[in-house]
């Protein structure tokens, strides 16, 4: 297996201990020394957990891997947990001490050959469902394996053959929709994601639908509203009728009106028929609109007197009735908009059902499952099998997201278009104009007291040295003139760090 190409991403395996670890019974190495003796070199710190009647053989397998792997840091955790095969116990305890355990610029494995059943069940829930951002190792044994084969597998939870375990988010108390078309509705809308965030808005979007209440879906720019919107409308008794997407900011400020109302022939200036507005066009149906925040507090008016009273003035002719299904959105503070005016207060009231999408920096955890997905589109849209190293995984899951998710498929996509080999390094990774990483030289910080200042001229060096390799596209030649030095120093200096 390949190492990590930046040193600061630590590799780190949640286990169980079970009982053949550290040995079994035939006195061989059991499946965490197995793990760690299949991948030397590779782990930076081992979390043992364990369950009170295996504390003597957790603290044994502790031992053998700090004399076996003194590199490797070991952390056992003991578990409350009196019934091992109970799984609501498991994944409360798992939860709550991964919670308090977790760490940045990590790589999490979790191995599931150890402890019981249940607790491997637990482990593969916690991954499926994104709450654990995990690799999973499986130890296969001797007798089921080929000549040469390795012995450690990897299992990809999020791999589209992986079964579904449950509906993503819970209608018990709405029977009017049926758990299937909620995830149908989910999938064609292309909504991908297993945060408690996200779920939550899924679930406030659901249970919006079954209403006519108007909706606002609140949210940064890229953060999927009209993919909300959407599925707002499939799980709706709406389903089956028009669906009108208004891109408020689209349209000129004197004719906005016009597209939403519509107009009679002579009404203005180049009003040479009568037109059909996109309120009436969608009766029976729902009307996305978004970025309300862009349109004037005149059209404002005009939209609260139809959320009002369900009625349209013809720019120039007539009050019309028709029956349609709001749904806003914005990616305004609108607390500030009302202050400055922008927006009225009254249509925000009038808007009643607010939902909040969470940004892409906020539910990090659903990265690894966007990225699948933004693959497989891609790959299949442009013929090629590109595949994402665990690597490059790493940096999309340290990177400031500040376009969402539409930056990150424009990311993926890009990097599947150029790159010119199967596996997607770091260095392959296309961000376009607007990358922000952290990988930029920091501002000079303040001497104190304990501050190592080889340690961080290192540093400074290293990320500059990550950046350039970035840069070219692993071009060393081209990466080492950016720097001034010769190839065989950047090649060295490489090495050193651990980047190739």
């Amino acid at each position: 297996m390949e190492k990590n190409s930046s040193p600061e991403i630590r590799n780190i395996l949640l286990t169980f201990n079970g009982f053949q670890d550290p040995y079994n019974s035939r006195g061989k190495i059991g499946p965490v020394l197995s793990i760690l003796e299949d991948r030397k070199g590779f782990w930076q710190k081992v979390i043992l957990f364990f369950t009170p009647d295996m504390k003597e053989k957790a603290g044994q397998t502790c031992e053998e891997i700090r004399e076996k792997y003194p590199e490797t840091e070991t952390l056992p955790v003991q578990l409350d947990l009196d019934d091992p095969t109970d799984y609501a116990s498991v994944l409360r305890e798992l939860r709550i001490h991964y919670t308090r355990l977790r760490e940045d610029r990590v790589q999490y494995y979790i191995a599931v050959a150890s402890g019981s059943a249940q607790m491997h069940a637990c482990w593969l829930l916690l991954t499926a469902g994104g709450e654990i951002p995990a690799r999973i190792l499986h130890i296969r044994e001797e007798r089921f394996r080929k000549p040469g084969e390795d012995p450690v597998r990897e299992i990809n939870p999020r791999d589209r053959s992986f079964p579904v375990i449950s509906s993503r988010i819970s209608m018990e108390e709405l029977p009017e929709i049926r758990p299937e078309d909620i995830d149908r509705a989910i999938q064609e809308c292309g909504l991908i994601g297993q945060h408690p965030e996200f779920t939550k808005a899924l679930d406030e979007a659901a249970r919006a639908a079954l209403t006519d209440i108007p909706v606002l879906l609140l949210g940064k720019s890229g953060t999927g509203k009209e993919l909300f919107a959407r599925f707002i409308q499939q799980v709706s008794k709406r389903k089956d009728k028009t669906f009108v997407a208004v891109n408020c900011p689209a349209f000129p400020k004197d004719l906005i009106e016009s597209e939403l109302f519509g107009h009679k022939k002579g009404a203005f200036t180049g009003a040479f028929s009568d037109k059909k507005g996109r309120l009436e066009s969608a009766h029976g149906g729902t009307v996305f609109l978004d970025e309300i925040a862009e349109i004037s507090p005149e059209t404002q008016a005009k939209l609260l007197r139809f959320l009002q009273e369900k009625e349209i003035q013809v720019v120039g002719g007539d009050i019309r009735k028709t029956d349609v299904r709001v749904i806003a959105a914005t990616n305004r503070d609108l607390d500030k908009a009302v202050q400055e005016g922008r927006v009225r207060e009254d249509l925000c009231h009038r808007l009643t059902f607010p939902v909040f999408l969470p940004s892409l920096n906020d539910r990090r955890s659903d990265i690894p499952l966007l990225a699948d997905y933004f693959l497989e589109k891609f790959n299949r849209e442009h013929k090629k099998n590109a595949e994402i190293s665990p690597e490059a995984l790493s940096v999309l899951l340290e990177n400031d997201w500040q376009g969402n998710i539409r930056e990150l498929s424009g990311v993926i996509e890009r990097t599947v278009i150029t790159s010119r080999n199967r596996k997607i390094l770091p260095a392959n990774l296309h961000f376009g104009p607007l990358r922000r990483t952290d990988c930029k030289v920091a501002a000079i910080p303040e001497p104190h007291e304990g501050f190592d200042l080889k340690k961080y001229i290192d540093d400074q060096r290293r990320q500059l040295y990550l950046r350039a390799y970035e840069m070219c596209e692993g071009n060393k030649s081209a990466a080492a003139r950016l720097l001034n030095v010769s190839s065989q120093q950047f090649g060295k200096q490489l090495k050193e760090y651990g980047i190739m």
